[in-house]
């Protein structure tokens, strides 16, 4: 993942599941709905997704350390080069 207000800031996750819609990653930063990103998948790191954080796990829950990602439009159409 990068930070678009850091481009030089990568953040290592590991994606949880994956749809066609978004992604729930699992990351130790302090990530915040509202914000946008980029998802790069290391097997193809050429391209990245758009993403909007629309949810973070609560702290003390199961979900302590994952967000929800939304891709900024399709998997096919949300490739960025």
């Amino acid at each position: 993942m990068v930070e678009p207000d850091d481009p030089e800031t990568l953040l290592e996750g590991t994606t949880v599941d994956m749809s066609e819609h978004g992604a729930r990653v699992e990351v130790e930063a302090p990530l915040a709905p509202g914000q946008t990103l980029s998802l790069i998948q290391p097997d193809d790191p050429a391209h990245s997704y758009r993403c909007l954080v629309v949810w973070a796990g609560d702290v003390g829950s199961d979900g302590h350390d994952q967000v929800g990602l939304e891709f900024l439009g399709s998997l096919s159409a949300g490739l960025e080069n």
